[in-house]
């Protein structure tokens, strides 16, 4: 059901990504999904919060840009022990920075800071070989 096509041409198109493998916009939400790890919490180190503000923001210096991040390993499906995983960001000068994560466990957070990260705070999680696991 739900195939087309002949031979070595036969493609199912309900799938999460298109024929010549690019993924479909599914793909990401289904990376997220079944990622072993979850990002639960992001903000600014040394940031005060504005709580004046309804968005629950934060007041930033711009010189300072460190970042607090908390990953947590997912104790549900899939749920194992994480070892060679890496982190990855690229600094507020573009240069690639990688911290190397320790083994860590299903249920277990890890808090991490991201010296000198990028105005948007993106990062990624590795596997050890070089799958992205999960972006933010």
């Amino acid at each position: 059901m739900g195939e087309e096509g002949l031979g070595r041409w036969r493609i199912r198109r309900h799938g999460v990504c298109h024929t010549d493998l690019t993924p479909k916009a599914s793909y990401y939400v289904l990376r997220q999904l079944m990622s072993p790890i979850d990002i639960v919490e992001v903000k600014p180190a040394n940031a005060k919060k504005n709580e004046g503000s309804l968005a629950g923001q934060y007041d930033v210096d711009a010189a300072d840009r460190d970042a607090n991040i908390v990953l947590q390993v997912k104790n549900s499906i899939p749920s194992y022990t994480l070892r060679g995983y890496t982190l990855r960001y690229a600094d507020r000068h573009g240069h690639q920075q990688a911290i190397a994560l320790p083994d860590m466990h299903p249920s277990e957070r890890y808090p991490l800071v991201l010296r000198n990260v990028n105005a948007q705070y993106a990062f990624e999680v590795v596997r050890p070989d070089g799958f992205s696991v999960i972006k933010y």
